[in-house]
């Protein structure tokens, strides 16, 4: 089972996540129809500043700021999850909340093998940085299909469930 530390725990169930942390990778990724095509890069916008800009160098500050990236990217994905289920038909909902979960599934086991990798004290790093990155890659990838659903100059046909 994945450890999570203290302070992401903190951040996530307090929902003490700052808005302006939120706002800052929206305005890296782009509108919604208009994504930057080089959103990949806006992950560590939120953790590289921080660890920088307070100066402390030591593994506990640099986990603080990994956990207050995990926590934007989540509140993102969380909203992305959240607009992209209400575009869709109730099967597709269905498939989202089923590939959701089994990303959660995911994340939970591939962010934990670093703590079974080693017991070094490096692990805990690589484990919050692993879901740092697969989480803003989860809310990439639902902000991609959200994109694609609404794009207002040729929106697709969704696939209709034969009771509706």
């Amino acid at each position: 089972m994945i450890r999570y530390s203290p302070v992401f725990a903190a951040l996530m169930f307090a929902g003490a996540v700052q808005a302006e942390e939120v706002a800052l990778i929206d305005a890296c990724i782009g509108p919604v129809g208009a994504p930057d095509e080089h959103a990949e890069w806006c992950k560590g916008i939120v953790a590289e500043p921080c660890f920088y800009r307070k100066g402390d160098r030591s593994k506990a500050n640099l986990l603080l700021c990994i956990d207050a990236e995990v926590a934007a990217w989540s509140k993102i994905m969380e909203r992305e999850f959240a607009l992209l289920s209400d575009t869709l038909a109730s099967r597709q909902q269905d498939a989202l909340v089923n590939a959701q979960s089994a990303w959660r599934t995911f994340l939970a086991a591939d962010c934990a093998f670093p703590q079974v990798f080693t017991e070094d004290s490096v692990a805990e790093s690589w484990s919050s940085d692993c879901r740092s990155h697969h989480t803003a890659d989860r809310a990439l990838a639902l902000r991609g299909f959200r994109d694609f659903a609404v794009d207002p100059e040729n929106p697709p046909t969704l696939v209709q469930d034969s009771e509706e």
